[in-house]
């Protein structure tokens, strides 16, 4: 069997071929060879009876034997030749006539044995006898001229020439041979599957990464459909190259699966892009690139799994700690504070009063004749009337109030910033409610009444249980003189009755215990929550700082949306972090820290009192709390907020105070924030859930680092959390796979146009996002501690360059690279540096280091320390976005500082603004008279050129002479310089001079007789 397909298809032509001449001679049109060998046996035998005869008349004999023997020689179809006389006498013959014939003279003649009659006179003499071979054959060469011959010819030589022809033509069209064979090696070294389809969906390349994936021989997807195989896609998407094909736009990635002949399922990410001819000209084929995903897909559904179960642990632990914190800070009766949290938060609010300057009043309140309701209707129906009294508490406190339970028929009241007088008019109400609205727990029992002793805190050393024991004393003053009243303790510990207020006309009735139970466990359940989520303790009282703390909070937030409920106003939670609060604690200490923090709460504080709020508020005080989430973010709670409109006037006054620069420590400091903003009811329904939400927003404000310092809680948070943890995931990914690329911008001489160097700028080309901007991954990279990483591949990646730029006879090129801060968090970073260094085998000082004036904050003696190390060692010290930091002058006194990279920003106002001229200027000067070189960075303009030149700039770089290239097009900048070169001399030519004279004169660029230059 014929295994060859070229040789099958050589064997089936040639069949074809034969039965093609063999119809043909069947059907008459192929020319008869017979009847042309009969006319020339005939013509033959006639010639020859010709010349015989001429010599039987001369009587010769000998004349007819010598040219019958020269017939014979000559003609290979002639066996013999005899003459025979009619008697007959064979008389002359040749070829051994006698023997060979075997036909009468009077027969007639065939094709071979052809009888020629003889005539002398007109009287027959005798016959030539012509002996020819078989029609077809020659004699020694039996198929000479033969259609058979022809046959066995087209057999033998067609099939050897079909096999020549069909090798070449199949390598002609052969789908494989469109690709190079360079370029086939290369894709088949990428882990990524590679198909090229032709116009036709062809398969005419596979790289080997995606013939294994679809368990088929290289030689079976050549040539094949690709939509043979079996894609399985949503129905709403067509597979990408057939749109591509059809001339649509590229679509982005697309997740399909492909299933294998023998079951095997790969789930892959595609990205297709068209192949053309030019612009203008169509879709000639199609290129893919296929990243499976299987793997990825099952260990995320692996994670899914068992972040199921920990949530599932953790929901238990959260119940569990439900159960332990109802327990620890509520009355399970009544849901009031019990008496241990209550003390804590009532030091909590002494300490603030004192702080602010504040009054601070309590009350003291007990259920008249309440033995004798438990002695005469029993131990259920006191519960329900201490649970009645409770609720009328709970319900008339405002959320910074604190509500608890003293002991048996025993509750007490604070409230920050109510003196005497106001929380008296307080009691009053609520014992007018708890009269007028008639409240007891069976229809025979006696309305329910109870007493009050106010007390206020004075300007004396007092704590919690001194201002307890004095409203103690004003309540039993009130207990003595008839009860079901108020008394005040005056300054000089006297009592006084209260004025009488307005009593309540709603009526409040006794709640089953079973539903105000529940109702207190929701709200311990969403405090837990929120002290969970935000990483709190059980502590009201912040230890370390005496400032209300998380529980407090939680607290004040939960009876803030309560009270919102009811009289449909909205609560607004702030989460704020003072962004400069690192840097003072690394750079200036614990202390300065510390002080830093008390002087932007002091200032929040004020800013929301209510003698500042009138004309935000409309003359309504604003009620708020304050408090310490953690060691980074403040807590800040608005309540009682009709309209949501004046919240950002809030912000921004707040904002503007902490703009006001304060000295601590020596040093005068902005105390900016970032503050995040959730509102009830429209970004959450319970306290747990908008403080969460304050603090997403917070944290989103601090990652954007953009103008807006401040930002409300949208579901676009929830979409950048969750695009964070993808990047997240994928930039582990990229430094494990090398997915980061370097792109180089050339540094030009302002003098010389030359190119004198490189700044090293990074790019990461993710095969399932795409390219990712260098400020959406580095500050993650940061976060999650992939910086060092990604630094030390860069760095190698550099070094190498600059080597293989030697190599190739350019000279040696330096080029900067930058460093992050959080890198310097690394004592070793100098030496992991110089380790490459020295590994690739370059000279240290072809390296510049930039670094940015935050450093210097961040932890200067470690980042002088790395600094001296590298300059030590050859490499040059810049300082990146100079003007633009914090501590401008201490980076150059500090650091071994070479070059100073003026910022970008102060470019686009250079020709417009005479602040940023100005800055500009000033740095320049600066930096040359301290022997340092200036590099303009963000250069896209001629006239910004021409500035810089008469600043005597030393070191340009922007859009305007090159954008960032990739390795081989800087490569290229290199080898052909004169293009760069000519855009910096040509615009001394066209040299513009600002001829404005606030211009000149602020610069001290043009003297009273300069000309202005004009184009």
């Amino acid at each position: 069997m014929i295994k060859s397909p070229v040789a099958r298809l050589s064997f089936g032509l040639v069949m074809l071929t034969v039965s093609t001449m063999l119809f043909g001679q069947l059907l008459g049109v192929v020319p008869d060879t017979r009847s042309a060998e009969l006319e020339s046996r005939k013509v033959i035998a006639e010639s020859l009876g010709v010349q015989v005869s001429s010599a039987i008349a001369v009587n010769d004999p000998e004349a007819a034997t010598r040219t019958l023997r020269s017939v014979v020689s000559r003609n290979n179809s002639v066996i013999s030749v005899g003459v025979r006389t009619a008697a007959n006498e064979l008389v002359a013959q040749a070829g051994n006539h006698a023997e060979t014939w075997k036909v009468n003279l009077n027969d007639k003649s065939t094709a071979t044995h052809v009888i020629v009659p003889l005539f002398k006179g007109k009287q027959r003499w005798g016959a030539l006898e012509v002996h020819f071979g078989r029609l077809g054959t020659t004699g020694d060469r039996l198929f000479k001229g033969s259609f058979l011959s022809m046959l066995l010819f087209l057999g033998v030589f067609g099939f050897i020439a079909y096999q020549i022809f069909l090798r070449r033509a199949l390598r002609e069209l052969n789908p494989d041979a469109v690709i190079p064979a360079r370029v086939r090696t290369a894709l088949d070294t990428l882990a990524e599957g590679v198909l090229i389809v032709d116009a036709k969906e062809q398969i005419v390349f596979a790289n080997q990464a995606f013939v294994a994936k679809t368990d088929l021989g290289h030689e079976e997807l050549l040539g094949k459909p690709v939509n043979q195989l079996n894609w399985e896609i949503p129905d709403d998407i067509e597979l990408p190259w057939v749109s591509l094909l059809r001339g649509d736009d590229a679509n982005g990635s697309i997740e399909l699966s492909l299933v294998t002949p023998v079951g095997n399922r790969y789930n892959l990410v595609v990205n297709a892009s068209p192949i053309s001819g030019g612009p203008g000209q169509p879709v000639r084929g199609v290129m893919a690139t296929f990243d499976d995903i299987t793997e990825l897909e099952k260990a995320n559904d692996e994670l899914r799994h068992a972040l199921t179960r920990l949530e599932s642990n953790e929901k238990e632990i959260r119940r569990q700690n439900r159960e332990l914190q109802v327990l620890a800070t509520r009355d399970p009766l009544t849901g009031c504070l019990n008496r241990r949290s209550f003390f804590k938060g009532f030091d909590t609010l002494i300490a603030d009063a004192k702080d602010n300057g504040t009054p601070l009043s309590c009350i003291m309140v007990d259920i008249d004749f309440f033995k004798k309701i438990n002695d005469k209707f029993g131990h259920g129906v006191g519960d329900k009337v201490i649970r009645l009294m409770a609720e009328i508490l709970l319900d008339s406190a405002s959320p910074d109030d604190l509500v608890g339970r003293y002991g048996g028929e025993e509750f007490c009241v604070v409230l920050p910033g109510s003196d005497a007088e106001a929380a008296a008019v307080h009691a009053e109400k609520i014992r007018s409610t708890l009269l007028t609205g008639r409240c007891t727990p069976v229809a025979e029992m006696d309305l329910v009444t109870a007493s009050f002793g106010v007390a206020q805190m004075g300007q004396e050393k007092i704590d919690a249980t001194v201002l307890v024991d004095q409203a103690d004393s004003a309540l039993y003053t009130a207990k003595e003189n008839g009860r079901n009243r108020v008394e005040v303790l005056n300054n000089e510990g006297a009592c006084v009755i209260a004025p009488q207020a307005p009593a309540s006309t709603t009526p409040k009735r006794v709640k089953g215990p079973d539903k105000d139970y529940v109702a207190t466990l929701e709200v311990r359940i969403d405090e837990l929550e929120t002290a969970l989520s935000l990483g709190t303790s059980d502590g009201v009282l912040e230890r370390v700082t005496g400032m209300p703390g998380r529980q407090l909070l939680l607290d004040r937030t939960t009876q803030a949306i309560e009270r919102a409920k009811r009289y449909r106003h909205h609560v607004v939670a702030i989460a704020l972090r003072l962004d400069a609060l690192p840097r003072v604690r690394d750079a200036l200490g614990e202390m300065a820290a510390e002080k830093f923090r008390e002087t932007a709460l002091g200032i929040i504080k004020k800013t929301l009192r209510a003698s500042d709020s009138i004309g935000v508020l409309q003359s309504k005080a604003l009620p708020h709390s304050v408090a310490r989430l953690d060691s980074e973010q403040i807590g800040l709670l608005l309540t009682d907020i009709e309209d949501i409109e004046q919240v950002p006037r809030i912000i921004n006054r707040m904002q503007e105070s902490l703009a006001v620069p304060q000295e601590i420590a020596g040093n005068e400091i902005s105390l900016t924030a970032d503050l995040g903003i959730s509102v009830y009811p429209e970004d959450s329904l319970d306290a747990v859930t908008l403080l969460r939400h304050a603090s997403a927003a917070m944290n989103a404000v601090t990652r954007d680092a953009g103008s807006e310092r401040f930002r409300y809680y949208a579901t676009e948070i929830n979409t950048m959390s969750k695009r964070r943890l993808r990047l997240e995931t994928n930039l582990h990914r990229a430094i494990e796979k090398g997915e980061f690329d370097v792109h180089y911008q050339p540094k030009v001489c302002m003098h010389s146009g030359k190119i004198v160097g490189m700044e090293a700028l990074l790019r990461w080309n993710n095969p399932r996002s795409g390219t990712i901007p260098p400020d959406e991954f580095i500050p993650v990279a940061e976060q999650i501690g992939c910086m060092n990483a990604i630094s030390q591949q860069t760095i190698k990646h550099v070094c190498k360059q600059i080597a293989a730029w030697s190599q190739a006879g350019l000279g040696d090129i330096p080029v900067a690279i930058n460093l992050s801060p959080v890198e310097f968090h690394d004592a070793k970073l100098a030496t992991r540096i110089l380790s490459i260094v020295h590994e690739v085998g370059i000279d240290p000082a072809l390296l510049e280091f930039e670094i940015t004036e935050s450093v210097v904050m961040e932890n200067a003696r470690a980042a002088a320390d790395i600094m001296n190390t590298l300059s030590e060692a050859g490499a040059t010290i810049a300082i990146d976005d100079f003007g633009t930091g914090y501590a401008t002058l201490q980076c150059l006194t500090q650091f071994p500082v070479s070059v100073i990279k003026i910022d970008r920003s102060f470019m686009n106002g250079l020709l417009d603004n005479p602040q940023d001229a100005a800055v500009v200027n000033g740095v320049t000067s600066l930096a040359h008279t301290m022997g340092l070189s200036v590099v303009a960075e963000g250069v896209e303009t001629v006239e910004q050129v021409d500035y810089l030149r008469d600043l005597q700039c030393d070191i340009l770089q922007g859009y305007y002479l090159s954008r960032p290239v990739a390795a081989d097009a800087a490569r290229e900048l290199l080898s052909n310089p004169i293009r760069i070169q000519s855009l910096v001399d040509g615009t001394r030519k066209n040299k513009i001079l600002r001829p404005d004279a606030a211009g000149a004169q602020f610069l001290g660029l043009l003297n009273n007789t300069a000309a202005a230059e004009v184009d």
